[in-house]
């Protein structure tokens, strides 16, 4: 429900473009919940193009990254939240688990 409720907020001619990226990071978010990979990184990524410089939708793209198995594209998406949002110990944990499970060698 909570993603229908999301893709009818996205699509209402209400919404104004400051809160799509809010939208579909949520919407995104509930994908994620469900298991849905490909439509969570599917928001994430079109969140990331109308809001590249926040951190959250990158750690949204990279969760969905880990949930469809690419640990090593992973890695990228969390490093970059990160790098946007120092402070948060989340976005650091997650590029250290990424690096674990990628088939890459990184020196953590």
């Amino acid at each position: 429900q909570a993603i229908v409720a999301w893709s009818r907020a996205i699509a209402s001619t209400d919404c104004s473009e400051d809160n799509l990226p809010s939208l579909y990071s949520n919407r995104s978010a509930a994908h994620l919940r469900l298991g849905n990979h490909r439509e969570a990184k599917a928001d994430a990524e079109v969140c990331i193009a109308m809001r590249p410089t926040w951190a959250k939708a990158h750690m949204r793209l990279g969760k969905a990254l880990m949930l469809n198995g690419n640990p090593d594209e992973a890695v990228y998406s969390f490093r970059k939240a990160s790098e946007l949002d120092p402070d948060n110990r989340e976005y650091s944990s997650a590029v250290n688990d990424a690096k674990y499970h990628s088939k890459k060698k990184y020196i953590i």
